[in-house]
C-alpha cells in the first residue's frame, strides 16, 4: 500500500515531467523565431513569458503592435492553464486584452490561472514593460483537450 508522502513522490515527479515536457514544447515553437519569446517560469498555475524588444515588432510609431502584446498575454495565459492540466492539452478558446499605453523596450507577460474547471480554465492576463509599468491587463479562457487515451 502506497504512503501519503509516496503518493506525494509520485505526484511531483509526475508533475515535473509535465513541466519538462511543456518547456520543450515552447523552445520547439517556430513562433518563437518570430518574436523571440522566452518562457521565463511556468508551473503551478502560473506562466512568465518574456519579450525581448526588436524593432520589427512595432507598429511605425516606435511601440510594440498591440497584437504582439496580446500574443505574449496569451502564451503566458496557455503555459500556466497548461501547467496544471495533466490529463491532456489545452487550447485558446478567447482572451481579452486591454491596452493600457504604449508599450516600449522589453516585455514580460504573466498569465495566472483564476479558475480551473473541468472543460475549460480561466486565467488573468498581464503584461508589463522594463520599469515594471503595467501595458496591458486582460483575461484567457483555455479549453481543455482530454488525451484519447482517457476517452
Amino acid at each position: 500500500m502506497l504512503e501519503l508522502a509516496d503518493l506525494w513522490r509520485e505526484q511531483v515527479e509526475s508533475d515535473s515531467a509535465h513541466l519538462q515536457r511543456l518547456r520543450k514544447l515552447f523552445e520547439e515553437a517556430p513562433i518563437r523565431e518570430l518574436n523571440g519569446q522566452e518562457l521565463v517560469s511556468c508551473g503551478g498555475g502560473v506562466a512568465e513569458v518574456r519579450l525581448p524588444f526588436k524593432p520589427s515588432l512595432t507598429q511605425g510609431m516606435g511601440v510594440i503592435h498591440g497584437g504582439i502584446v496580446g500574443l505574449a498575454a496569451d502564451t503566458a495565459g496557455w503555459f500556466a492553464a497548461a501547467s496544471v492540466y495533466l490529463q491532456g492539452l489545452v487550447i485558446t478558446a478567447e482572451y481579452k486584452i486591454n491596452l493600457l499605453t504604449g508599450a516600449k523596450g522589453d516585455l514580460l507577460a504573466t498569465g495566472r490561472v483564476v479558475r480551473q474547471g473541468r472543460n475549460l480554465i480561466i486565467c488573468r492576463l498581464e503584461v508589463v514593460d522594463a520599469e515594471n509599468k503595467l501595458v496591458a491587463v486582460g483575461i484567457g479562457t483555455y479549453a481543455c483537450i482530454r488525451d484519447r487515451r482517457d476517452r
